[in-house]
């Protein structure tokens, strides 16, 4: 009929185990050779969880001590399941509940906060917070790809580039040369914080400005005259990563937090500092992004329409392949 569905069927190991405890009192193989029926199985759990209903509500048994006997040296194991633990052990004992697992250690009632000063409390990483971040603001300081301190396994990532190698990062910073045609560049970097949950992971917000007085020459076949603009870009949020012995293993940057801001488009990092002068990189992540044709069509709200598109995106998705169909023209040319 449709309406019970078969129970998957377990393996081996799973099935002993299964029988076994189901059936307390009967043989897991009589239960396996169907010598014991279904509801023997069932009766025989229930009169097992009321047992263990009542066992929880009286309390744990008497020991030898409590009946006037001395304990022996074979009683330290039943003992010590019996007794309460203290301390750690009674730490290690408690299980979280499902919520507590989905929320994670810290939180409040309703998983909307964590406490950080716990969490970076609870941290095995060897280097203390404070610490971190006086190491992570000596590395700003110092200019990221030449601050001599990146780990052999160094990765730089951006919205648009990387992940970059130590080598190939070092080189695109040097072939960009931002400080010639922004000489006075300033990062303005404040927000610097460690991440609680990834305690080697120092986190903080960016707004840069400056203004365009020298030749842009990194990679374009001509220099580019200074505009005197002064350049703001949007806040950006970025990231250091440190290993055990104060290496920076993992550099990012760029990530916009509101592009309305600032005077490049809503572009972040060389992206928006090339774009504002009037030399954008020449492909269409060089130019703010733009909403495409479909998503505006889907935002009129029809519901004619909208149908249509998901009907023409599935059908796309089927015939097309990959490359082309996800590559959306989402900017301005």
């Amino acid at each position: 009929m449709g309406i019970f569905r078969r129970t998957p069927r377990r393996g081996p190991a799973v099935q002993d185990s299964l029988t076994g405890q189901a059936a307390a009192g009967h043989p897991a193989k009589d239960v396996a050779a169907g010598q014991v029926s279904f509801a023997d199985v069932v009766a025989d759990r229930g009169s097992l969880k009321a047992q263990q209903q009542a066992n929880a509500a009286a309390g744990p048994p008497a020991g030898p001590e409590e009946n006037g006997e001395p304990a022996s040296a074979g009683d330290d194991s039943l003992a010590g399941s019996l007794l309460p633990h203290s301390g750690k052990d009674q730490q290690k004992q408690q299980q979280p509940s499902a919520g507590e697992a989905v929320k994670g250690p810290g939180s409040d009632e309703k998983g909307i906060f964590i406490d950080e000063e716990e969490l970076l409390s609870r941290s095995t990483f060897p280097i203390p917070p404070e610490q971190l971040i006086s190491m992570a603001k000596e590395v700003i300081k110092a200019g990221v790809h030449k601050c001599g301190k990146l780990a052999a396994d160094f990765k730089f990532s951006a919205p648009f580039i990387g992940p970059l190698g130590k080598q190939d990062f070092a080189n695109t910073m040097q072939q960009l040369n931002l400080d010639e045609p922004f000489p006075d560049l300033a990062p303005r970097v404040y927000h610097v914080r460690v991440d609680p949950l990834n305690p080697n992971r120092v986190w903080f917000t960016t707004r840069p400005i400056g203004t365009n007085s020298g030749y842009m020459t990194g990679k374009l076949p001509y220099p580019v005259r200074p505009t005197n603009k002064v350049v703001e870009l949007p806040p950006q949020t970025s990231s250091l990563s440190f290993n055990e012995q104060g290496e920076v293993t993992d550099f990012t940057m760029g990530y916009v937090m509101d592009r309305r801001l600032g005077s490049t488009g809503g572009l972040g990092g060389a992206f928006g500092l090339l774009y504002a002068i009037g030399c954008p990189f020449p492909y269409p992540e060089g130019h703010p992004w733009q909403s495409s044709w479909q998503q505006t069509l889907f935002n009129t709200g029809n519901p004619v329409l909208q149908a249509s598109m998901f009907m023409l995106d599935r059908v796309a998705s089927f015939f097309l392949p990959n490359w082309l169909y996800t590559a959306h023209a989402r900017n301005m040319p």
